[in-house]
């Protein structure tokens, strides 16, 4: 028998080089492999048999392989063309660039498993999964785990089902959680998690999968703050008056809404009190947070202290910098861009100006706490967007500003009830109303075949100086929407206009440089994957055209959404789909009917249930705000479990105690200090 301590090499299947790079990916011990959830998870659904109703959907399906045939094209592409026989129907399977599929033996059954298509009275599939039918171990029946991998990872999906199967085979398990735990929050044994979370045999698995790993979060979480009590205590800070706030706010081409001059004023009172601010500043898509921290920004600059703003991407700290650093001027207060792109000499301009004093305000990306950088008087960090405020973010403070005020950023729809528990160790301020000079944004989900008058309409709004984008749930992925395909079709069709594409696929240079010219140059339409979701602002963006909109969920939609209608123009959020569900068309129709973002997580929420879990990305890093989100009763709960394990002398309590603190430790380090 193995146990969880022991090495992955003990696992059949596992070599010297594939432990090699397991152990890049922080797996060397079977427990560590058993710890690396699935992503999330897909069902192939039953066996079935072709036919017309099976059109456009994924199917599983077994045929006898009747005749092979290679053709090669141009440049030494090839297509190996593979006919299977179903009882009387006939079935094609096309594979491009796959030599080795010439080697299918005739005369042989085959599961298949891809989307059926039907052209010229006859059915195809595209580059479909197969395994001989005898031995088929990864195209079986029902849900299988999908695990977030690296690119180059020598452990396939399939590779790692077959690991994790073998280990959990042979493993005699411990149990690390105490019992009074797992009674409390109606869990497993041990063994029995492991076996759902890996190999669920049905939907209500998949959502006990999710609820187990929220829970280990945010025990992990709670338990951290009560261990780390003391870095959560606020210090003496730096007095910051709010006189001179009238300056600022006069340079602003409009007037802050009721529930922005609520908010600063929350911070203002933070700042002015002699005690260390640390806040969360929440508010929805698009209802002007930036403007209200930058407003604090000034404040500290005006009464001689430096502050440091830090934004989740290049190219949106290089458009903060370009909209305020003129304004922060024309007041007479020095203001400097700092990023890991710039060229040696701007970057020791913007460090020997912050170093000397000179510069009071940076902004920049998680570069302005490398360290190389040496503040003269660090007294305000703002964290924007998406930043989980975590225990290397303050350890990366301590050493820039000491007792600095902090104000964090975030756009995750959450209740006030629920973020005073998620986020503990701050105070909350919400900001719930929009911007007087937005014109609204309309949504419309419409079905396939509207491409052209939606190109057409990309035209007439390019005509008109505005922009969009084009959002495809993957890069270049045969089986739905994706930017390589879309890109050249939209090239084809918005012709002489300038057509760019950005993934998170591309070198970062030039991603950036898509992004920039569709943000400041002559480029009119981006085509991209969800990486526009944060981290770019374009007050001439307009339409947001997202394709393959059911590979989305809700709230991923409504933050997509916010990209447009920025400015002073009305924006258009269009949502096309191939086949849709009923569950499908009710959450899309939600979107369509509102623009609050609470509601439509929560909307969310309740159409996925535990089937809708199904293909959405639920990661074992998830953010603390999500899990308030879906989980809001494990908080209670997870209160009084940390409570007890803490004043605990169980030795069983103690063990799980530190190893929860260990993995949650791991989990913290989310900032590149070097």
């Amino acid at each position: 028998m193995l146990l969880e301590q022991d090495s992955i090499l003990k696992i059949k299947g596992i070599g010297p080089k594939t432990a090699a790079g397991m152990g890049e990916m922080g797996i060397e011990t079977i427990g560590q492999l058993l710890g690396f959830y699935p992503k999330s998870y897909k069902d192939r659904g039953p066996m079935v048999d072709i036919g017309l109703s099976l059109v456009n959907r994924k199917v599983l399906t077994t045929a006898k392989c009747t005749h092979v045939s290679k053709q090669v094209f141009f440049s030494n592409r090839s297509r190996i063309t593979i006919t299977f026989q179903q009882k009387n129907t006939q079935l094609q399977a096309h594979f491009y660039n796959q030599a080795f599929r010439s080697n299918t033996a005739v005369g042989r059954e085959y599961v298949l498993y891809g989307t059926l298509g039907y052209s010229n009275r006859s059915f195809f599939i595209i580059s479909p999964q197969i395994e001989p039918s005898g031995s088929a171990a990864y195209l079986k029946e029902g849900i299988y785990p999908v695990y977030g991998l690296p690119k180059n990872s020598l452990a396939s999906q399939k590779k790692m089902q077959s690991y994790i199967k073998n280990a959990l085979g042979q493993l005699s398990f411990e149990e690390t959680t105490p019992f009074w735990i797992l009674d409390k929050l109606g869990f497993y044994e041990r063994g029995l998690s492991m076996r759902a979370i890996h190999f669920p045999h049905s939907q209500q698995e998949v959502a006990y999968s999710m609820r187990y790993q929220a829970a280990n979060r945010i025990i992990g979480r709670f338990a951290w703050q009560a261990s780390n009590s003391e870095s959560f205590a606020r210090g003496e800070g730096k007095v910051i008056g709010a006189n001179p706030l009238g300056s600022f706010l006069a340079m602003l081409p409009f007037a802050l809404t009721k529930s922005q001059k609520k908010s600063l004023g929350e911070i203002t009172c933070d700042l002015g009190s002699g005690v260390q601010m640390r806040r969360l500043l929440q508010g929805d898509v698009g209802s002007g947070k930036t403007v209200v921290a930058m407003a604090a920004v000034f404040l500290a600059a005006k009464a001689g202290c430096q502050a440091a703003f830090c934004a989740p991407t290049e190219i949106l700290a290089k458009q903060h910098f370009d909209k305020y650093a003129p304004l922060f001027e024309s007041l007479g207060i020095t203001c400097k861009l700092l990023s890991g792109s710039m060229g040696q000499q701007e970057k020791r301009g913007s460090l020997n100006a912050l170093a000397d004093g000179s510069a009071k305000i940076a902004i920049g990306t998680h570069a302005l706490f490398s360290k190389a950088v040496i503040y003269s008087n660090l007294q305000l960090v703002v964290i924007d967007e998406q930043q989980r405020y975590g225990v290397a973010q303050r350890a990366a403070l301590e050493t820039k500003g000491k007792s600095a005020h902090v104000l964090v950023l975030s756009a995750t729809p959450i209740p006030r009830t629920l973020a005073l528990v998620a986020f503990n160790e701050l105070e909350y301020s919400s900001i719930d109303t929009l911007p007087a000079n937005r014109k609204g944004i309309s949504t419309y989900s419409l079905g396939p075949g509207m491409d052209r008058r939606i190109f057409g309409f990309i035209k007439q709004r390019a005509e008109l100086g505005e922009k969009s984008f084009i959002v495809c749930p993957a890069i270049d992925y045969e089986d739905m929407e994706n930017v390589d395909n879309v890109y050249n079709i939209a090239k084809e069709a918005l012709a002489p206009m300038e057509v760019l594409k950005a993934t998170g696929a591309m070198h970062e240079r030039q991603r950036s440089a898509a992004m920039e010219a569709f943000a400041y140059g002559d480029c009119s339409c981006l085509v991209a994957t969800s990486i526009v979701e944060v981290g770019i602002d374009v007050p001439q963006a307009t339409v947001m055209w997202v394709r393959g909109a059911e590979r989305f969920g809700l709230s991923q939609l409504h933050q997509l959404r916010g990209r447009v209608g920025r400015g002073d123009k009305a924006g258009y959020c269009i949502l096309t789909a191939g086949g849709l569900s009923g569950n499908a068309k009710q959450r899309l129709s939600v979107l369509a009917s509102s623009v609050d973002g609470l509601e439509i997580a929560r909307a969310d929420m309740l159409a996925r249930g535990a089937g809708e879990l199904l293909g959405q990305k639920q990661s074992g890093k998830g953010s603390i705000a999500q899990d308030a989100l879906a989980h809001a009763d494990l908080f209670e709960a997870a209160h009084s479990i940390v409570d007890r394990l803490v004043k605990s002398t169980s030795e069983m309590d103690k063990l799980y105690l530190a190893r929860i603190l260990e993995e949650q430790g791991q989990l913290s380090e989310m900032v590149v200090l070097d």
